[in-house]
């Protein structure tokens, strides 16, 4: 039961993961495809501003050479996207013709954890610990079967004596033997120092599977409180900033304020930031699942 629980686990944080994965490049998908959909309004915008005398030739072609890398992105996400829904139906055990419904929510929702109250969850219910506990009461109920093996054989036995034509009563007596054989004692002795000696072995496996345990907890909740801070910088101080300064370059080109060339970019400021936070919040999913997986509980 303790192995299927460690397995179940392992199974449970592959999903995830993979889950994760397929919503991070979904949305990573839909940033190219929005900027493909704006690169090609500027570049239509861009014909026409060069029809009027109001631009130049390489801004036109600057436009399309940007527009073709757009196109190119949009396919290559489109692929690894492809890639990544594949790899979910293997570990969901489907197969690649079958449908699945993709439907989640993949936005910032912070957890409230404690590193202490984790480890002491994680030493109360990690199936590794507990499998581990299980086999050390095994080995002792071995040795305790070693110590019963010493204690020598007893029969008791009882008859009746009778003669033939003897009027006396029928006479009965009783018998009670012990039986200890000298060379069983040296091989019982030998089974019982054997058995102690797993017991103790198997505590050790048990305190070196606990801090086994209590260092992937640390390391998983060092990743996780990583990746809630880049999260959080980026929601704090970069997305709005970036999708505003598209906006304003944008709309200043579009009135001859701005080049092309800052337009740009813009646009590579937008690609970076967003690409850089579906990563970071992946980065957040993937480190809750481990953390999950070392604690041996789900949250």
């Amino acid at each position: 039961a303790a192995d299927f629980e460690v397995l179940r686990n392992d199974v449970i944080a592959k999903v995830k993961k993979s889950f994760y994965k397929v919503l991070m490049l979904q949305m990573q998908k839909q940033l190219y495809e929005d900027i493909h959909e704006l690169i090609t309004e500027l570049y239509q915008k861009t014909r026409i501003r060069v029809d009027a005398g109001e631009s130049t030739a390489y801004d036109l072609l600057k436009t399309k050479v940007d527009l073709v890398e757009a196109e190119n992105r949009v396919q290559e996400f489109s692929e690894k996207y492809k890639v990544a829904l594949y790899e979910l139906k293997l570990i969901l055990g489907r197969k690649k013709s079958q449908s699945i419904d993709i439907e989640g929510d993949f936005s910032f929702l912070p957890v409230i954890l404690n590193v202490d109250s984790l480890k002491q969850v994680a030493m109360a219910k990690h199936p590794l610990l507990i499998g581990a506990l299980l086999q050390v009461d095994q080995k002792r109920i071995e040795e305790k079967l070693a110590w019963i093996e010493l204690l020598p054989n007893f029969e008791v036995r009882y008859f009746n004596h009778s003669l033939p034509d003897n009027p006396t009563p029928n006479a009965w007596g009783g018998s009670i033997d012990v039986s200890l054989p000298v060379w069983s004692f040296f091989k019982d002795q030998g089974n019982i120092r054997s058995a102690s000696h797993q017991v103790k072995a198997y505590g050790w496996q048990i305190e070196s599977k606990k801090r086994t345990v209590l260092l992937e907890i640390e390391e998983s909740y060092s990743q996780l409180s990583l990746a809630k801070r880049v999260v959080q910088r980026y929601r704090d101080n970069s997305l709005r900033e970036v999708e505003e300064l598209v906006r304003i370059a944008t709309r200043s080109y579009e009135e001859g304020e701005m080049s092309y060339l800052e337009v740009t970019e813009a646009l590579r400021r937008l690609n970076s930031t967003k690409a850089g936070y579906y990563q970071a919040l992946y980065n957040y999913q993937v480190a809750l699942a481990e953390l999950e997986k070392a604690v041996g509980i789900s949250f």
